[in-house]
C-alpha cells in the first residue's frame, strides 16, 4: 500500500473574497470485502481540521465544501467613513470650498485572523450579516484610519482633509444624513441671498452673520 499517496488535483474553494486550495491525494488499500487493491482519495487541510477520504471524487468535493464553508467565518462589523474637505485659493484666499462625504466600509476578522475590508453601498440592514459578502467592494483608500473613530488630518495644508471612521449606527447615518440635509440648505440659502438684485444689501449687513442666522444681520 502507497503512504504517501499521490496528488492528482487541487479543489478549488473561494468565499467573501477569500481562495483556498485543497490538495487531493490517491492512496491504495485492500479491499477487505474482495481482498483485493482499491483505490481511494483523500483531501486534508489542517488549518480547518478537514481530512476526509472517499472512494468516490464527488463525495471528496461535496466534503472538502461543506468542512470550509462552515469553518470559514468573518465576523462584519460596519463602519462610515466621514470625510470633511475644504481649500482656499492659494494667492489671495478669494475663494473657500467645502465639502462633506461619506463612505461605508464593512471591516471583518476571518477565521484565520484576518482584518478584511470592503467598499459597500450605503447599508439599509443594519443586523444581517449574512448578506455582506453578496456586496460589491474593493480594496480600501489608502491611508484609511483604524477602527475606533481615529482622525487623520492635514489642517496645516492649502487644502485641508479630514478624516474619521465611526461606527455605521442607524443613529450615526441618520445624522450625517441630516448633516447633508443641512449643508444643502446653506447652500440653497447663499444662491438665494446673493442673487444680483439684493447681494450688496446682504454684504452690507454682514453676509457670515446673515447666513448662520444673527438675528440683527437678517433684518
Amino acid at each position: 500500500m502507497s503512504t504517501r499517496g499521490k496528488k492528482i488535483l487541487d479543489i478549488d474553494w473561494e468565499k467573501d473574497g477569500v481562495k483556498i486550495k485543497v490538495p487531493v491525494k490517491t492512496f491504495e488499500r485492500r479491499n477487505r470485502a474482495t481482498d483485493k487493491p482499491e483505490m481511494y482519495f483523500r483531501a486534508t487541510f489542517g488549518e480547518a481540521g478537514l481530512d476526509v477520504e472517499s472512494t468516490d471524487i464527488n463525495v471528496i468535493r461535496q466534503q472538502v465544501t461543506e468542512k470550509l464553508d462552515t469553518w470559514y467565518t468573518v465576523d462584519w462589523k460596519l463602519y462610515m467613513m466621514v470625510e470633511v474637505g475644504g481649500g482656499r485659493s492659494k494667492n489671495d484666499n478669494s475663494s473657500i470650498s467645502v465639502s462633506f462625504e461619506t463612505e461605508f466600509y464593512a471591516i471583518g476578522t476571518d477565521s484565520r485572523g484576518r482584518v478584511l475590508r470592503i467598499v459597500i453601498p450605503k447599508p439599509t440592514d443594519f443586523t444581517d450579516q449574512k448578506n455582506f459578502r453578496r456586496w460589491w467592494g474593493r480594496t480600501p483608500m489608502e491611508g484609511m484610519p483604524d477602527t475606533g473613530g481615529k482622525i487623520k488630518d492635514n489642517f496645516g495644508h492649502l487644502n485641508p482633509t479630514t478624516r474619521s471612521l465611526v461606527p455605521a449606527t442607524p443613529e450615526n447615518v441618520a445624522a450625517a444624513d441630516n448633516f447633508k440635509v443641512a449643508l444643502e440648505a446653506l447652500l440653497d440659502k447663499m444662491h438665494h441671498h446673493f442673487a444680483p438684485e439684493r447681494v450688496e444689501a446682504i454684504l452690507a449687513r454682514g453676509a457670515g452673520l446673515f447666513l448662520l442666522g444673527n438675528s440683527e444681520a437678517t433684518r
